[in-house]
């Protein structure tokens, strides 16, 4: 009989115990592999936020109320040891505040991007004579090309003496959200991004128009969510396939979102070497390079790399973890990582594809000996020489 495991746990450091054992019967002084497939996702949880700029004097990042380890640049927030299901939540200065709940599901780490963005300067608004006065615009844009304006009339301003000498902005972000904690086919929709307007509670007869550049989003299926009943256009023509309009009647605490549709059509499993090694008999850690975030097949620009973003989590990156292993005898593991590659389908836009890293198993392999039987004399009767 062969006891492979006596105890397998696994987290950053040491998390859990989780009962391993093996038996096999080996008769006739034969060897033979004992394997054993074990789950290593561990119960020490890990939330890794990557901002778009490193945090200002009085702005802060906390998740469940506590502060996590800040890279040398800034730029990386990570959380070690958290909760699942509490709330991350940037505030502070001139800061566009952001919060949402983080759903760990049944792995180990989550990562996401983050937009730190201040609001935008603005305008201020001028005082008009005629209706014919032109438009007065207010705009903002993002690194990737996406931006957003808004315009109002003139009209606008002398149906409301309240908005002259006000500060007239918007500010384009992507809202934050707990990557999919289940990935499954099917039609879903997500906010690709929100849009900040100031004066706050202002009203304007005529409506301020709202317009938005979207490029990468060509072909895909997009909606507008909190403006005017009807007011939306998408695209605005087939020459302007990237551009959305639509109307505002009132800057109120829920934001304009431009969302998009899509529909993952295909998922194909598949799992990849990550490590191996032999440890000897007795107590071991065994550390290892677990990937996490998304990996494009196809080439996204744009807003795509937003949605990806907001299914998937952050860009593919590598965070360390370990298990602790006691065993009776030289074992040697193999560890494997789970990816999944996605289809996802949106309006008429060719298909896109992206790789999608999950949990790690281990592969523990023991090759037994077992000692040679003892022998029993036995007595039949008769002579004993």
């Amino acid at each position: 009989m062969v006891k492979k495991f006596a105890t397998l746990a696994c987290s950053a450091v040491v998390a859990f115990g989780l009962m391993a054992c093996h038996h096999n019967d080996i008769g006739n002084g034969s060897s033979a592999a004992v394997t054993e497939n074990v789950d290593v996702t561990s119960n020490v949880k890990t939330l890794i936020v990557k901002l778009s700029r490193a945090l200002k004097a009085g702005e802060t990042l906390k998740y469940n109320g506590a502060t996590g380890v800040v890279s040398a640049d800034g730029k990386t927030v990570t959380f070690e040891g958290v909760a699942d299901g509490k709330t991350l939540v940037l505030t502070g200065g001139n800061l566009v505040d952001q919060s949402t709940t983080i759903n760990f599901g049944d792995g180990d780490v989550v990562a996401i991007d983050l937009d730190v963005r201040e609001e935008s300067a603005g305008i201020t608004i001028q005082d008009v004579t005629s209706e014919s006065d032109p438009d007065q615009n207010a705009d903002d844009n993002l690194d990737d090309g996406a931006e957003a304006s808004i315009s109002v009339k003139a009209g606008a301003i002398m149906n409301n003496s309240s908005l002259k000498g006000k500060k007239f902005s918007i500010t384009l972000y992507t809202p934050a959200v707990s990557p999919l904690k289940e990935i499954k086919t099917g039609k879903a929709e997500t906010a690709l991004l929100a849009a900040k307007c100031k004066p706050d509670g202002a009203t304007f007869t005529p409506a301020v128009g709202f317009e938005a550049n979207l490029p990468g989003a060509e072909g895909c299926e997009i909606v507008c969510y909190n403006v005017n009943s009807g007011s939306t256009k998408w695209p605005v023509s087939a020459s302007e396939a990237t551009k959305l309009s639509a109307e505002l009647s009132a800057f109120t605490s829920t934001d304009p979102v431009i969302s998009l549709k899509y529909e993952i059509t295909s998922i194909d499993e598949d799992k990849v070497l990550i490590g191996s090694g032999t440890v000897p008999a007795g107590q071991n850690v065994v550390s290892y390079k677990k990937k996490y975030g998304y990996e494009s097949v196809t080439t996204t620009t744009g807003v795509i790399a937003r949605l990806f973003r907001q299914l998937f989590g952050t860009a593919l990156g590598e965070t360390t973890k370990s298990f602790e292993i006691k065993t009776e005898g030289e074992t040697t593991y193999e560890l494997y990582q789970n990816v999944k590659t996605v289809t996802i389908k949106s309006g008429s836009a060719t298909p896109f594809v992206v790789k999608i890293y999950g949990e790690v198993t281990a592969n523990f392999i023991s090759v037994v000996t077992p000692e040679e039987p003892e022998i029993v004399p036995t007595h039949n009767g008769g002579s004993n020489d």
